[in-house]
């Protein structure tokens, strides 16, 4: 839904802001799915983990139900392109790349700046 804003703004920590750098992709996927999903992530190229709460039993369940799952790996290409193959895989709800956006804000422990 975050397409559907007229003006999306994404907002990040500067790590994410390296384009070279590697940072969990994270990925929204029905929980009866995710097996499934974590395979087929894991034929792209990245490593998947189920994200677990610390004091919690069990998987981190979204405000919707769902699980996250962190896929560390090198985001190569064209990352719109990856976005869409992500979704496109059965049970993904949607992921952390944001390929279309109308800024983007940087912020680290001095301030924020914009890209």
């Amino acid at each position: 839904m975050d397409y559907a804003a007229k003006k999306f703004i994404v907002i990040v920590d500067e790590a994410k802001a390296d384009p070279k750098g590697k940072y969990p992709v994270v990925v929204e996927v029905v929980p009866f799915a995710y097996h499934y999903v974590e395979k087929e992530i894991g034929r792209m190229g990245f490593s998947p983990e189920l994200r677990v709460g610390g004091k919690k039993l069990g998987p981190v369940v979204t405000d919707n139900g769902n699980f996250l799952l962190d896929c560390t790996g090198e985001v190569k290409g064209n990352p719109a392109d990856l976005e869409m193959k992500l979704n496109s895989v059965p049970g993904v709800i949607e992921n952390g790349i944001f390929s279309k956006f109308w800024k983007i804000i940087v912020g680290n422990e001095k301030g924020c700046y914009e890209l």
